[in-house]
Order: structure tokens, then C-alpha cells, then sequence
């Protein structure tokens, strides 16, 4: 089993069938109205999962947060492949994935269900949640725990089923643990009551209790070591708060200090078969910021103006040319085809630079018939309309 992470908590998983498993798809859209994807997945990781077969995928989506669901990508790159989903009380997952892909996923279960040369399952932390579960992937000869967001103490009930799937497959030496290990909220960051020392005491105590669960679980499954993520995304903290880190930035501090068996997955790093992370190619461009790059060329064709330039932060701007600048969240809105440039010119969620008395009257009417344009192929295109296949 060879095991890519692609981001947060996506995972692209070949075995030997020929056939591909990827978990909880988030790529290119928000979530949650303001978290983007921090670090970004990488365009060749990408252009890899659009060249596969959709029906040599299986696509597993644990639960319906935004982080692990991406709308626009399923809705338009993947809607044939087979899609299984944990079977919760509330059937609204179910119904989610069907408006998505115009069917009905197969449902999991603790007992096995065999597809495309996988055999999958899930289990619910009953102490915990009834709306997120661990899944279980085996091609027969390797285990891949993908347990999400499920990072809490496990259950005597639980580590018994989990160690079952463990055995079947040899053992620790054959068996993935990848779980979340960061902060996944705006708690207590945004709460503006706390002093910014009772905010960092806070994160710590999460953090610490992060890595005490991780361990007692670990130890109780008979493994030696585990991957975490999960825990690849951002969003614009208060103006209110100042950090000197990030709470990804403190795991990452946490883990330098700690003894925990345990190794952060990064985006286009690949674990092999004896559980070393192959190191990934440096100078590797971002989704985003091929998109991003991508509209600005079709924008200056249309436009037919080489000065226009979109950037995330004005400070990147172009003294002697036209900048349209905003932030990743309302980028990432346009580039899906949920906004258009106007949010910008009229919305107001962004600015624009311009040369000192220049006229960019004409300018701006180009780019509003271009943006309209632009939309109306993103919503039938997807991420075709960038043409992610060039080079």
C-alpha cells in the first residue's frame, strides 16, 4: 500500500488492485465560510487524481464537515466514481453526497464491505461523537487507519475492533494510524474575553491533551509510531489577537520538543511500504496558485491589458500597473465561480491600485463582461476551465 497525502486530511491510497482510494476531498473551496488550505495541495497531486479512472476510485468522505467535502471539486470531478460514507443516525451525509454526485454512496458499516480490491469499515467513538467516524481501509496485505478527526481517547470497545483490523493484516509493521493532531476551531482565538496569555494557555492545554489521547492510544493498538493531519488549514485571526505562533505552528513546536512516535504529513509527500515519507519534489506549484495564475492570464487576453494583476495582498501590487487584490478566502470564492471580480470593484471585499490619475474606466467594464464570462464556464468547466493539464 502506498499512501500520498494530498492535504488536510485527503489521502490518495494505491494497493495492488490497480484501483485508488481518496479520503475527504478539500482542495480548492473555503470552508466553514472563512478556512482555507494552509499548506496548499500541489498542482501535480491534482492532475494526478483527475488522470485516474473514476472508476478505479473509491472516494471516502468521513463525515460533513467543509474540510473534508469539498462541494465544487466532487461535484465536478468526481462524480462517477463509487463513494462510500460512515452510516450515522442522521442521514444528511447520505443525502449531501446524492445531490452531489445524482446517486446514493454505499453506506459503511463495522463489517467489512469489499470494493475494488479494498475492504472497508467504520467505527464510531461512542464517548465521543455520533457524526464523525474512523475508517478502515485494507488491501488484503496493508491497513490504513484513517481516523480524521477522531484524536480522542479510544474505549476499551473500540481499541478491541480496531486491533482486530490491525492482526488481520500482520500487524504493526503493515498498519497506517493517521489521525488529527491541531486545533480545529476558532476557540480560543476568537473569543475576545481572554487576554491574549489565557488565550496561549489554552492552546497549549488543547495541544498537550492532543498529544496525551495520541499516546494512550498508540500504546493500547500495539503500534509504534502514527502520522497526524488533519490539521492543514487557516483562517484571518481577530484584529484583537496577537500571536506569535499559529496553532499549527505550536504543534509543530510541540512535537519538536516531545518524544512522541509520531510524523507530520505534509502535502506531496508519499509514506512506502516500510513507513518512510518519500521527500517531495521542491519548487512544486500550489493548486491555488495555478488558478489564481491561470485566470489572471485569460483575464489579460480578454482584457487585452499585460498591467492587470490579482494578488492576495496589496502589498504585492504593481506600482505602475492595475491591481485587483483580496483576500485567499473571497480568491478561492471567485476562482469556483460562487463570486465574480465585481465582489472587488462593488462588493467591496477587496481594493484596487491603480496609477495616480489614470482612467480605468474602460478597464473596468472589460474585466465586469469578463468576469461574468469567466463564471458561467467555472460553474460548467470545474477546474477544466484552468486547464490544469498544461504545463
Amino acid at each position: 500500500m502506498k499512501i500520498e497525502h494530498i492535504n488536510h486530511a485527503s489521502v490518495l491510497i494505491e494497493g495492488n488492485s490497480g484501483n485508488f482510494v481518496l479520503t475527504d476531498p478539500w482542495y480548492i473551496s473555503p470552508a466553514f465560510g472563512g478556512w482555507v488550505q494552509r499548506p496548499q495541495p500541489y498542482l501535480n497531486s491534482l492532475r494526478k487524481i483527475l488522470s485516474i479512472p473514476q472508476e478505479k476510485l473509491t472516494v471516502v468522505v468521513s463525515h460533513g464537515h467543509d474540510d473534508h467535502l469539498d462541494e465544487f471539486f466532487i461535484s465536478h470531478h468526481l462524480k462517477d466514481c463509487n463513494f462510500v460514507v460512515p452510516k450515522f443516525e442522521n442521514p444528511g451525509l447520505v443525502s449531501r453526497i446524492e445531490r452531489l454526485i445524482n446517486k446514493k454512496p454505499l453506506v459503511l458499516t463495522e463489517k467489512a464491505l469489499d470494493l475494488g480490491g479494498y475492504k472497508f469499515s467504520s467505527f464510531i467513538n461512542d464517548e465521543f461523537t455520533f457524526y464523525d467516524a474512523i475508517v478502515s481501509i485494507s488491501d488484503g496485505i496493508s491497513l490504513c487507519i484513517h481516523a480524521n478527526d477522531n484524536w480522542h481517547e479510544y474505549p476499551k470497545s473500540l481499541i478491541e475492533k480496531l486491533s482486530k483490523k490491525i492482526v488481520e493484516v500482520g500487524g504493526n509493521d503493515n498498519s497506517y494510524f493517521l489521525v488529527q493532531f491541531g486545533v480545529a476551531d476558532s476557540f480560543p482565538i476568537n473569543y475576545s474575553d481572554l487576554s491574549d496569555e489565557e488565550c496561549f494557555g489554552i492552546l497549549e492545554e488543547r495541544i498537550n491533551n492532543y498529544g496525551n489521547a495520541f499516546t494512550k492510544n498508540i500504546e493500547n493498538l500495539c503500534l509504534d509510531s502514527a502520522f497526524i493531519y488533519a490539521n492543514q488549514a487557516t483562517y484571518s485571526y481577530p484584529s484583537f489577537r496577537s500571536l506569535e505562533k499559529t496553532p499549527y505552528e505550536m504543534v509543530q513546536s510541540f512535537l519538536e520538543k516531545s518524544n512522541l512516535p509520531i510524523e507530520q504529513l505534509l502535502p506531496g509527500q508519499v509514506i512506502n511500504c516500510d513507513k518512510k515519507k518519500e521527500v517531495r519534489q521542491e519548487n512544486e506549484i500550489s493548486l491555488f496558485s495555478f488558478c489564481l495564475n491561470a485566470f489572471l492570464t485569460k483575464a489579460r487576453n480578454f482584457t487585452k491589458k499585460d498591467n492587470l494583476f490579482f494578488k492576495v495582498n496589496n502589498e504585492d501590487c504593481e506600482s505602475e500597473g492595475v491591481c485587483y487584490y483580496t483576500d485567499m478566502v473571497n480568491w478561492q470564492r471567485i476562482l469556483i465561480g460562487e463570486l465574480t471580480l465585481e465582489s472587488i470593484t462593488i462588493g467591496g471585499l477587496g481594493s484596487v491600485t491603480k496609477p495616480k490619475d489614470s482612467n480605468i474606466s474602460d478597464l473596468h467594464h472589460s474585466i465586469t463582461k469578463f468576469s461574468y464570462i469567466a463564471q458561467t464556464q467555472i460553474k460548467k468547466l470545474g477546474l477544466g476551465y484552468y486547464d490544469l493539464t498544461s504545463e
